[in-house]
Parts: C-alpha cells; sequence; structure tokens
C-alpha cells in the first residue's frame, strides 16, 4: 500500500487553479516527487521562484517531509481523488494540486 501510495505521486504537481483559499493562503506552487524520495516544492513569487529540497516518505496516508537545511520533520495527510487531484491537509488547511506532468 505505501509503495502503491508513493508511486502515486510520482511527478510534478500544480496548485489547482480552482483551490483559491490554498492559492491565498500559501501562493502559486508546484512539488515535484521524485523517485529517489527527493521532494522539490516550489512557490511561485513574483520575480523569482522559491525552492525548497526535502526527502519524503508515505507513512499509510501521511506524507512525512524532511528539509535537510532545517532538519525536523513535518506530517501531512493526503488523498488523491477519485478525479486524479492530490489533495493535501496541513494542520487543518486543504489544498489541492493537479497533476502536470510525469
Amino acid at each position: 500500500m505505501q509503495e502503491d501510495s508513493s508511486r502515486k505521486l510520482l511527478g510534478r504537481w500544480a496548485s489547482d487553479p480552482t483551490d483559491t483559499d490554498a492559492i491565498a493562503e500559501y501562493g502559486r506552487t508546484t512539488i515535484v516527487f521524485s523517485d529517489d524520495r527527493s521532494m522539490t516544492y516550489i512557490i511561485h513569487a513574483e520575480g523569482k521562484d522559491q525552492v525548497i529540497l526535502m526527502k519524503y516518505r508515505i507513512d499509510d496516508t501521511v506524507l512525512v517531509t524532511d528539509q535537510p537545511s532545517q532538519p525536523g520533520e513535518e506530517r501531512t495527510a493526503f488523498t488523491i481523488t477519485p478525479d486524479g487531484k492530490l489533495v493535501l491537509d496541513f494542520g487543518g488547511m486543504r489544498s489541492r494540486y493537479v497533476r502536470v506532468g510525469n
């Protein structure tokens, strides 16, 4: 199950343009999940992107991330909806992402 969940996350995900609450809270973002358990979180700010490099693993339905430059695990519940959207629930704030590539 964990391996299956991890495989489903692989690739590039962008903020769902219809998720105005999450975009207002976090900005427009892209998340890239790689096979080697690395994750790139990109915040698209005006004029310049902010890139955060992390490691990740899956613990049941929880995405566990660790940023090596500031060690400490963060836990975020996630689901993939029947229509293929990734939903992250971090501290009660939900954000939706759409797949934009492999």
